[in-house]
């Protein structure tokens, strides 16, 4: 059950993502249309790109942890052997689980605070809240797959055979 919720919530990341990419996209088009061709920049586009990007960020997470997709050096299984690269799988699993999960609450705890604190856009003002709450999503997503593969991983670092 976790993992087909863990699956539909990547699905619609992905479809998320992909929108705002698109959005972001026809934007930025837009602007230079509008800058350079009639000479007249688009008051808060910066604005609306960083928001964008936040998006595609809070998106890329769950989907690029779906697709083992994050960037990885893997020097410890050409010095200590697949044996012990089995249990540092599993204790990275552990430990970015733990990582992504404290940003997660973070994000949610003191994103919260939106005008109070400062947290909106130079130019349109626009509250920086439901994008912590975009990137929460994303980190807990990410959190939700690395603690669902745990089992598996630490099935094959007990596993004697590769």
């Amino acid at each position: 059950m976790l993992i087909k919720a863990i699956g539909v919530s990547i699905s619609i990341a992905a479809a998320v993502g992909s929108m705002a990419v698109s959005g972001l996209v026809l934007l930025t088009v837009i602007s230079v249309f509008w800058r350079y061709i009639l000479n007249r920049p688009i008051f808060g586009i910066g604005d609306l790109s960083t928001m964008a990007l936040v998006v595609i960020v809070g998106a890329a997470i769950p989907y690029g942890a779906s697709r083992n997709a994050h960037v990885s050096v893997d020097i410890i299984p050409s010095i200590f052997g697949d044996r012990v690269t089995k249990w540092t799988d599993v204790f990275q699993a552990l430990i970015s689980a733990v990582f992504v999960s404290v940003g997660a609450y973070a994000l949610l705890t003191e994103g919260g605070c939106g005008f109070a604190c400062g947290n909106y856009t130079d130019n349109l003002s626009i509250s920086h809240v439901p994008f912590y709450y975009v990137l929460a999503t994303g980190f807990s997503v990410y959190a939700l797959t690395l603690v669902s593969e745990l089992p598996a991983r630490v099935k094959r670092a007990l596993s004697k055979s590769l």
